[in-house]
């Protein structure tokens, strides 16, 4: 019997969840039989970027509450006859057009409810072009996956990957917002889901990516001259633009009943300020500016941000921390001002020091990123695959497979 690694990766189910990129295997050799393997989790690989997770509403802009994931082939739930043929044939398994749409079942019939004939069909079709592949290439995943395994430990594997999916049921509740399982049945039904498709995906999903972890091998450790060579190369990733953080007490002549009157007032929060009395404290008590609640601040401020290009000069020309900090007054069509620098940032780069470990991870998923590609061409070169456009221009590997733009 052939050994077989399998570490199932960490879980998300949901949107923005960071469990896939939090897990870790301390075992992750499967025995002979009887197969026994600890699922645990694995920080160090995450085929998130290379597989779209089908249960990810993100993915091609699905939201929350619409994505029906892969795998209607058995079912009629989207009310759709031309969902139900097959639409490609992946090593003789057939993908059908169900487990492309499904997710998009709602918004489809809505289209095919109120749109032309040609428009709806024009909007199935493409649906269907851009998105068969990362079916095609998950589906040749799983195969080869399955092809490593004997019948008793794949069965054991698909036991643990249901405890799994039982585990995530709670946050699918909370997901949807359902108050049981019994009502998380029903608002899955009613957005073209099943439990039992979103297990299917789940599953799929996870094998789909054990495969790629195992067959790629990038180094875990770059050297620092390489770390370096590309924050040199790409310095103005790491650029830092200049930006202040300011105060501003703005008196307005309307607010006062006229402009001398909104001058009475200046004058006093100017003395104020003469006696040391906080700026913050002051703007409060004579402020008529927006942020004069919260002490006349406004946050990080970059050139170009202000329509006064006199107050923005002064900004990024006054000193920092000193009464100097507090600029003379600037009398405008409507109101006084004054205003006060904070804190100020030049231009200038981010230390490599501080980079250097996100550069680091940058790079190992750049290589993870090249080595899955070739391990799905090169799948692809064996794999007899037909699909229903081939009659047109065939499609290539799938850009959105690695998260690139379609």
């Amino acid at each position: 019997m052939q050994k077989a690694t399998i570490v199932i990766l960490g879980l998300s189910l949901l949107a923005g969840c960071d469990s896939l990129r939090t897990s870790r295997v301390d075992n992750p050799v499967m025995p002979e039989a009887p197969p026994r393997v600890a699922l645990q989790n694995d920080s160090e690989y995450s085929g998130d970027a290379y597989i779209n997770d089908p249960l990810d509403p993100k993915v091609n802009g699905v939201k929350p509450g619409e994505a029906v994931p892969v795998s209607y082939s058995n079912s009629t739930s989207t009310g759709e006859n031309d969902f139900g043929h097959v639409v490609a044939t992946v090593n003789g398994e057939p993908i059908f057009a169900a487990d492309v749409l499904a997710r998009y079942g709602t918004n489809l019939a809505k289209v095919k409810a109120e749109a032309p004939p040609f428009q709806y069909r024009q909007l199935r079709d493409g649906l269907l072009k851009r998105d068969l592949n990362d079916h095609i290439d998950r589906v040749l995943l799983v195969q080869q996956l399955k092809s490593t395994l004997e019948p008793a430990q794949m069965e054991q594997v698909e036991i643990q990957l249901g405890d799994l999916f039982e585990k995530e049921i709670d946050k699918l509740m909370e997901r949807f917002g359902a108050n049981s399982k019994v009502e998380l049945h029903q608002m899955l039904h009613e957005n073209n889901m099943t439990l039992a498709t979103l297990k299917e995906a789940f599953t799929n999903q996870r094998l789909a990516m054990e495969y790629l972890r195992q067959k790629v091998d990038v180094p875990q450790k770059i050297g620092r001259e390489e770390l370096y060579a590309y924050y040199q190369k790409n310095i103005d990733d790491y650029k830092i633009q200049s930006k202040v953080r300011w105060q501003q007490i703005l008196v307005s002549h309307k607010e006062h009943g006229g402009k001398e009157a909104a001058k009475n007032v200046l004058v006093k929060a100017i003395d104020e300020l003469r006696r040391d009395i906080a700026f913050d404290e002051v703007a409060k008590k004579y402020s008529d500016g927006p942020t004069a609640n919260n002490g006349g601040n406004w946050d990080w401020t970059e050139p170009g941000s202000l329509e006064d290009t006199e107050i923005e000069r002064a900004l990024f020309e006054l000193p920092v921390g000193s009464k100097r900090s507090i600029s003379r007054v600037f009398e405008r069509e409507d109101d006084f001002q004054l205003v006060r620098v904070v804190e100020r940032q030049d231009t200038g780069f981010t230390k490599f020091e501080v980079v250097q470990n996100e550069i680091r991870d940058k790079l190992l998923a750049l290589a993870r990123e090249e080595q899955s590609k070739s391990v799905i061409a090169e799948l692809r070169e064996e794999a007899v695959i037909e699909t229903e456009f081939d009659a047109e221009n065939k499609p290539t590997v799938r850009s959105v497979l690695f998260g690139q733009a379609h």
